[in-house]
């Protein structure tokens, strides 16, 4: 059966087109109607009555799957005898668009693709159809296993996923391979991992979070006899979790996970008014406090507050939650996060992210807490350490656009630009209207003088807010007409506009001063900035926008009275 374009799945997913590059794996671009944003479908015919339990744990064990190197699930579902799943829409490449390709770059491939089947293998999964459209390049993320066999492989052997693999490499080669490449390929067609390579299994991840398309999903759902697979987002169970939480709590829950995903002002109202509902039903939910903690500690830095008045409340709900769980651990990275982001007590701030991101605490595997730390180390210029916090935080989570965001500004404040670059184009291609990528890539590229490039990042910022059409225009006229300095002049007279005072913090004052020269300015702004105890002072230190004050005994002085290096 074909899924003609305009049908509806689920009353949320919109068939758009079949994929012509997945070559008869009948599959689709989809758009889902509740997230706005695009999704891709893979369809396979359902089994017989009797072999359904056995695709339900099938279903349930993919679903569970999740590594940085297999194309995670979203969805579940089905429509008469026809089964489906639904995946994020990742911009790629399978691997039989590219082919042939160099063998060099052919050993890449083979790397990355054999880690996604051991980390399935070690968890009793097997591909089971591997050909040249299973493995797909995305960039920024690397390449990726999909199309798991459904509704169930012909062999259950890991090694004839091995086989292969190695087949599907050595008919995809442009020339001949080295010696390395032959015997990797070679150990493949023998169903054996090569000998160079031990085989990299991992327990399977407990996450608090799977990832930011999962957001208005908890769960596979299938309405046919007893198909139903378990929730898709869980995270480890310390000594006390309360209750079995009702539905309505968890979709409260889940509901406010959504908005703090979403990082805006805006959204970070409606988290915490959904999370204060999900506690409202179910008082004892630590989970649910724990997102509170963590949707409050953002709020000064989205303007929903002042910095007091952001510590004070987000301690008040770690108090709360200390009541329920007194041996909770995950409070501790939170505490750690108030300490250098609001009060600039970064050693304080470091004891406690090690303590909380000890091995084997639930921390250590949770993708926020890993990305707040990393992004501490990025503010005090350790930017080898601060990227290996953070790419973790990215393999745990790949589609998390606010960990991406992060890792792309570490990446240019390490001084990688072209890295940067292409993870901020995986997040356009994720969603072009995140704002927090767009806000910090088009300052970046205006640190770096690139102007133009600055400009084409508004004039996309525009398209998604009518509000911001007119500056867009204007910047670019003044740009046109009268170069670099009249664009920053412009900008200047934005930050100083009443509207955009209320939108944004006065440390952002400091980057035309500087960009135009006018130091006593800049240092002015940030004296303000310092009055107001603004979040965004832990960019100082790196921060390329501030580059022309740093010859200016007052920077140092900055920096002291922020307890910086």
């Amino acid at each position: 059966m074909q899924f003609a374009p305009g049908l509806v799945l689920n009353e949320r997913y919109e068939v758009r087109a079949p994929l012509p590059e997945a070559q008869g794996r009948n599959a689709y671009r989809a758009l889902d109607l509740r997230l706005g944003r695009d999704a891709r479908i893979q369809a396979f015919e359902l089994p017989a009555a009797g072999d359904l339990p056995a695709l339900d744990r099938r279903t349930h064990a993919l679903a569970g799957l999740q590594h940085p190197r297999i194309r995670s699930f979203q969805d579940v579902g089905m429509l008469r005898r026809e089964g489906y799943v639904v995946t994020p829409w990742l911009s790629g490449f399978t691997l039989a668009e590219l082919a042939p390709m160099p063998a060099i770059r052919l050993r890449g491939w083979a790397e990355e693709a054999l880690a996604g089947l051991e980390a399935a293998h070690a968890q009793g999964i097997v591909h089971g159809a591997l050909d040249p459209t299973s493995l797909v390049e995305v960039p920024g993320l690397g390449v990726l296993i999909q199309d798991f066999a459904l509704p169930f492989p012909a062999s259950h052997d890991p090694a004839e996923d091995l086989r292969g693999l190695g087949r599907v490499l050595a008919r995809s080669m442009a020339d001949e391979p080295d010696k390395d490449l032959r015997e990797f390929l070679e150990a493949l067609a023998q169903g054996r991992v090569p000998a160079d390579r031990a085989p990299r299994a991992q327990p399977p991840r407990q996450l608090k979070w799977q990832s930011l398309a999962f957001a208005g999903s908890a769960c596979l759902l299938l309405g046919l006899g007893g198909w139903a697979t378990s929730r898709l987002i869980h995270r480890p169970a310390p000594a006390i979790r309360g209750t079995d939480h009702g539905s309505e709590a968890r979709r409260f829950y889940l509901e406010g996970r959504h908005h703090w995903n979403r990082r805006s002002k805006e959204n970070l109202l409606k988290a915490e008014a959904a999370l204060r509902r999900a506690l409202a039903l179910d008082p004892t939910y630590v989970d649910a406090y724990l997102a509170l903690a963590e949707c409050q500690a953002l709020s000064a830095v989205f303007g929903n507050g002042s910095a007091q008045e952001t510590a004070e409340r987000t301690r008040a709900t770690l108090r709360d939650l200390a009541r329920i769980d007194p041996s909770n651990r995950e409070s501790t990275v939170i505490e750690a996060y108030l300490l250098f982001r609001y009060e600039h007590r970064w050693r304080e701030a470091e004891a406690l992210f090690r303590k909380g991101l000890e091995p084997g605490s639930p921390s250590a595997s949770d993708p926020t807490s890993l990305h707040w730390f990393g992004f501490f180390l990025s503010c005090l210029g350790r930017h080898e350490e601060a990227l290996v916090w953070l790419e973790r935080a990215v393999a745990l989570e790949p589609l998390n656009l606010q960990i991406r965001t992060n890792l792309a500004v570490a990446l240019a404040w390490a001084g990688r630009r072209q890295e940067a670059l292409t993870v901020f184009q995986a997040i356009k291609d994720l969603d072009p209207t995140f704002t927090s990528a767009t806000d910090r890539i088009r300052t970046l590229h205006e640190s770096w003088g690139d102007l133009e490039a600055a400009l084409r990042v508004f004039d996309t910022q525009a398209q998604g807010d009518a509000t911001l059409a007119g500056s867009a225009r204007a910047l670019r006229a003044a740009y046109r007409h009268g170069g670099a300095k009249a664009y920053w002049e412009l900008r200047l007279l934005e930050y100083q506009g009443a509207e955009h005072r209320a939108r944004w913090d006065p440390y952002f004052e400091a980057y035309p001063h500087a960009a135009l020269g006018q130091l006593d300015e800049a240092f002015g702004a940030l004296d303000k900035a310092l009055a107001g105890h603004s979040p965004y002072l832990v960019w100082a230190y790196q921060d390329p926008g501030l580059a022309p004050l740093r010859s200016d005994p007052r920077y140092r002085e900055l920096l002291r009275r922020l307890n910086l290096p």
